[in-house]
């Protein structure tokens, strides 16, 4: 058996590669941990969904202000002139 990450030749029984000092996991382990990352991506998916609504919201926010804010100024001129 080979080490996947650099390749030295390993015995059957050995946990770590003598080489390069990578972890061998058993099949359980492993399915535990890709368990694991796809539950993390999942959340990070929500997470940047989230996010993005919420942008959304204060970018719709900001504009109507700045449209509220300019009309304003625009009626605060005309007054002006009068």
């Amino acid at each position: 058996m080979n080490c996947p990450k650099c390749g030295n030749e390993m015995n059957n029984d050995e946990k770590f590669c003598s080489k390069c000092g990578y972890k061998l996991v058993e099949e359980k382990e492993q399915n535990e941990i890709d368990a694991f990352i796809d539950v993390v991506r999942e959340l990070a998916k929500k997470t940047k969904r989230q996010v993005n609504e919420r942008y959304k919201t204060n970018t719709k926010q900001t504009e109507e202000s700045e449209r509220i804010e300019q009309s304003e100024q625009t009626k605060q001129t005309k007054q002006t002139k009068q």
